[in-house]
């Protein structure tokens, strides 16, 4: 037989067995070794072995009969199997070894896993094992002239160490939070951004990062799993909003919009404008940055109230911004413009218009320049005068006539040429037709009526009437052949070293000829000369106190005639 293969043993005997007898088998010799009792028994021999076997009673035994049977050269199956790690945490490995057993010829010794027999897993005295799982190995011989043996076995426990991440959700937003999500519970969490089992999305950056979870058990065992956190770039708050006028009148529409300097989007996000609160009701609008071509950057509202506009950044996976928001005032404006008094005389002076309410319009109309109303250009008539206010874009007007009627006032003048000590040249103005109490504005400033010591050149004079009527009368004219001759009309010659005589300097003429007269008309001096210094002697003598009189002529043609006083 082959090595192990069964063998069954019969004992015959020629008599029945008295009572009291057993069979019983022996190998190695008669008595020996027994290895059974009974008719028969059924062994299986490695080696070529000799069989005994005898009766066995009360009165002794009898003798042994033998069998011998042959074994063919063949394989005996392991006795065993040591590892060297039989309890370990999964990714550790051992090392199986076959203990006792033999080889025939050709043959070797094939390892198994799981059940014996099937797919081998490898050959030789020993293997190295690596089980993610508790599992049992076997080992048999294969080959050679008798075949397979018998299997022996050892079983390798694995702790069962399972560690699980729950998937993190997407992160917006710059702030940290804790890792939750490890089973077991009690691991730590590592990767970009963790600190202290606290993730903090700007440490980590925009993108997708993988955060590993590991944890260690009570036998050593350690495992770990790894999901992603992926960190999205929040929508980014605006910052300002600008407005083409944030005070518009109602009825009139203003532009707002965000400037992308200062403002940033995200590619695929957008301004989304919202009126009255932030995220209230349908959006009214919604813009993009200049950088991105043929969309709306600007909105156009045209409010009927002051109204508050809000704007935030809206779009992919996070929530929208923070919003800003924006006031526009709308004003229902109102002016109204005073009535104007009649002007009198299309001579009256231009004056500043005044009434628009409130203040701070601009006026225009026939006669009006820089809101100043004159009636010289507008001439007579009835004139519409227009008041004109804006604020907040929002403009209004209001009307009212100014009328220029004729002035009544009709004036002449005359030229009186009198001593220069008398007044000079006199334009005397007359006039008649008005109200009286008439008032004169010289255009010297002057506002004596006649106007005295004329001096060469053109006058004009504003007459007026207790009723503010106006007319202006000029230019009137004085020639330089009408000048007169400004003459000191007193002197006194005592002795005292002042005034003690009569100086007259005509040196910017070409020749000068005075003549002096007494009251009686007798020549007392007489002078031709253009300096002239009269001490009131005649004669050898003092003249006495008194008026006397004198005719001047001057080179120019100007003859002038005036008193001349000595006081002693």
């Amino acid at each position: 037989v082959c090595p192990e293969d069964p063998v069954q043993l019969n004992a015959y005997y020629s008599t029945s067995l008295p009572a009291g007898y057993t069979i019983t088998w022996f190998t190695g010799a008669c008595g020996a070794v027994p290895i059974g009792v009974g008719d028969s028994i059924v062994v299986a021999p490695t080696d070529t072995t000799i069989y005994y076997v005898q009766c066995i009673g009360t009165c002794g035994v009898s003798s042994c009969d033998t069998i011998q049977v042959n074994v063919l050269d063949g394989s005996t199956s392991p006795t065993s199997i040591t590892a060297s790690n039989n309890n370990f945490c999964g990714g550790s490995n051992s090392t199986l070894t076959v203990n006792g057993g033999s080889l025939a010829t050709g043959a070797q010794w094939t390892w198994y896993e799981g059940t014996c027999g099937g797919s081998a897993i490898g050959s030789g005295n020993s293997i190295n094992v690596t089980p993610s799982v508790s599992t049992m190995y076997y080992v048999m011989a294969t080959g050679g002239s008798c075949g397979n043996s018998l299997c022996a076995s050892v079983f390798i426990n694995v702790f069962d160490l399972n560690v699980n991440q729950v998937p993190f959700d997407t992160v917006c937003g710059s702030n940290g939070f804790t890792l939750t999500g490890g089973f077991p519970t009690g691991g730590t969490y590592s990767g970009a951004g963790v600190n202290a089992g606290v993730f903090d999305p700007l440490a980590a950056g925009v993108g997708s990062h993988p955060i590993t979870y590991s944890y260690t058990d009570g036998n050593g065992c350690s495992d770990s799993a790894i999901e992603n956190i992926v960190v999205l770039e929040s929508n980014p708050a605006p910052v300002s909003i600008n407005a083409s006028s944030t005070q518009i009148c109602n009825g009139a529409s203003t532009t707002i919009w965000l400037d992308s300097l200062s403002n940033v989007l995200i590619t695929g996000r957008m301004w989304v404008w919202y009126e009255g609160a932030c995220g209230a009701g349908v959006p009214i609008d919604t813009t993009y940055n200049d950088t991105i071509s043929g969309q709306d950057t600007s909105i156009v509202v045209s409010p009927s109230t002051t109204t508050n506009y809000y704007v935030r950044a809206e779009g992919g996976i996070c929530d929208p911004s923070e919003c800003i928001g924006i006031t526009i005032d709308v004003y229902n404006l109102e002016t109204n413009l005073l009535s104007f008094d009649d002007v009198c005389g299309v001579d009256a002076p231009a004056f500043a218009l005044t009434g628009g309410i409130p203040s701070g319009g601009t006026y225009s109309g026939t006669g009006v320049t820089n809101d100043i109303f004159d009636p010289l250009a507008a001439d007579t008539g009835t004139h519409l005068i227009t008041y004109t206010y804006t604020s907040g874009g929002c403009t209004i007007t209001d009307s009212e006539n100014i009328t220029v009627n004729t002035s009544p006032i009709n004036v002449h003048y005359t030229i009186e040429a009198e001593t220069c000590s008398e007044g000079g040249i006199l334009i005397h103005v007359h006039s008649t037709d008005g109200s009286g109490f008439y008032s004169y504005s010289w255009s010297d400033g002057s506002v004596d009526n006649p106007l005295t010591y004329a001096q060469p050149g053109d006058y004009t004079v504003l007459v007026s009437d207790a009723n503010d009527c106006t007319t202006l009368l000029g230019p009137i004219s004085i020639s330089e052949d009408l000048a007169c001759i400004e003459m000191p009309n007193t002197f006194t010659p005592n002795g005292d070293g002042t005034n003690d005589t009569w100086n007259l300097d005509f040196s910017s003429y070409g020749s000068a000829h005075l003549t002096i007269y007494s009251k009686w008309g007798k020549i007392v001096r007489e002078f031709n000369e253009v300096n002239i210094s009269w001490d009131g002697i005649f004669e050898g003598n003092p003249l006495p106190a008194g008026t006397y009189y004198y005719i001047l002529e001057l080179d120019s043609g100007i003859v002038q005639n005036g008193p001349v006083t000595i006081v002693r």
